[in-house]
């Protein structure tokens, strides 16, 4: 038996300590009895998600992972526990173990959970940047160490065979790396180096492919940096034509037809421009339907 009050009329009572639910003899409210157990459970969940976060903000990833699973012991539906432990697996990928599949796993279970949650999607962003991040460290390392192999050796011949695993160990890391993240510059600029740097090596289509996706992305950003100022001195030019056309004297025609010159040149030039960035966006579009396929 447990005693407690009425919260309405406050009341005395004595009820069984096994119902869930009484009402009061007195004045007959509904009284919802609270469970230890289940009190208890609510407390040491408070505490673990406390744990977690903190752990997870002091970029602890073995001891995030370990209180989210005693979050999702107690509530296996906890969408933030299934997502910071989906991120801090992925921090601790290793290359014997790549923990990438097992983060996505984890997203999936909570995406199953709650499909429209935004912190799900973003979630997944962050573990792709991760896992491209983790690769591409990779590939720097492998392509340092082949540096180190080639520099070594006194014989030229000597030189390329020794480092030649290297360079492409470090090569397959980039491009493991760049199907994480098709438009990373920085990965692109690695597979560029990777290549020229062994450029004994007959690489892959896709190395190639790669190469010259860096080159329409510098082209591109180019383009776009160039476009205003262009426009700027087209509208600068028409309007000096205009006041030209609306003015008298022997040598305006002159004038008038050197500037027409001017604007044409003006005018290609921005086509040019605009179709760098359109073919840039065209190749973007399909790279994008190409790695989601």
């Amino acid at each position: 038996m447990i005693e407690l009050n009425c919260p309405s009329c406050g009341g005395q009572l004595e009820l069984p300590e096994n119902l869930d639910i009484a009402h009061c003899m007195y004045c007959g409210t509904k009284i919802l009895i609270q469970d230890k157990d289940k009190s208890n459970e609510q407390i040491n969940l408070k505490r673990y998600k406390e744990l977690s976060n903190t752990a997870f903000e002091a970029k602890n990833f073995e001891e995030t992972i370990k209180y989210c699973n005693k979050v999702l012991e107690i509530d296996t539906k906890d969408i933030e526990a299934w997502i910071n432990k989906a991120i801090s697996t992925s921090k601790l990928s290793t290359v014997a173990h790549n923990r990438y599949e097992e983060s996505v796993s984890y997203l999936d279970k909570a995406n199953q959970l709650a499909p429209d949650d935004a912190r799900i999607l973003k979630a997944k962003k962050e573990v792709k940047h991760n896992q491209s991040t983790w690769l591409n460290d990779l590939g720097v390392d492998a392509i340092k160490h082949a540096h180190k192999i080639y520099k070594i050796q006194d014989v030229e011949a000597y030189a390329r065979r020794e480092s030649r695993d290297k360079y492409r160990e470090a090569m397959k890391y980039f491009l493991d790396a760049w199907w994480f993240a098709p438009d990373d510059e920085t990965i692109l600029k690695n597979i560029t180096t990777c290549a020229k740097s062994a450029h004994w090596i007959s690489w892959s289509k896709a190395v190639t492919e790669k190469i010259d996706r860096r080159e329409s992305l510098q082209a591109k950003q180019d383009a776009i940096k160039q476009l205003p100022r262009k426009r700027k001195e087209l509208d600068n030019l028409q309007e000096e034509l205009n006041k030209l056309e609306s003015d008298k004297g022997f040598f305006i025609g002159l004038k008038i037809r050197e500037t027409e010159n001017r604007i044409r040149l003006h005018q290609n030039e921005i086509n040019r421009l605009e179709k760098i960035v359109l073919i840039s966006n065209e190749l973007e579009n399909r790279q994008f339907r190409c790695v989601v396929s």
